[in-house]
C-alpha cells in the first residue's frame, strides 16, 4: 500500500472556510481522479500551535505508479485549486509512504 500524505498548517483566519472546502469538495474530487482508493483527514492536537492550525490528509493507492500518474495528470490542477483559494495562507509538506506492516487486526 502507498500513502500520500500532505501535512498543512492553515492560518487561523481562514481554517474553517478552509476545512470546510477540503471536507465538501477537495478531497472527494482528489479521489475522483481515480488514482486513489481512500482518504482520511486528521488535525494536531499536539503540539497545539497559537498562530495556525495543522492538519493531515493521507490518500491510499495501491501502487507506485498510480501515485506517478497523478502526479503527470492531476496534481497539478489539483493543487492550483486551492492555492486559488488560498495563497499566502498555508505551507504544504508532501511525503508518499509505503506500508510495511499493520500490526492491528
Amino acid at each position: 500500500m502507498i500513502i500520500y500524505s500532505v501535512t498543512i498548517h492553515i492560518q487561523k483566519d481562514v481554517e474553517t472556510e478552509w476545512l470546510q472546502f477540503m471536507q465538501e469538495k477537495h478531497i472527494q474530487e482528489v479521489i475522483n481522479t481515480g488514482y486513489f482508493t481512500d482518504a482520511a483527514i486528521r488535525r494536531v492536537l499536539v503540539p497545539l500551535e497559537t498562530s495556525y492550525s495543522t492538519y493531515n490528509m493521507e490518500y491510499v493507492t495501491d501502487h507506485i505508479e498510480k501515485y506517478d500518474a497523478y502526479l503527470k495528470n492531476a496534481a497539478t490542477n489539483m493543487q492550483k485549486d486551492v492555492m486559488n483559494r488560498f495563497a499566502g495562507k498555508f505551507t504544504a509538506d508532501r511525503k508518499v509512504y509505503e506500508e510495511i506492516g499493520n500490526f492491528c487486526s
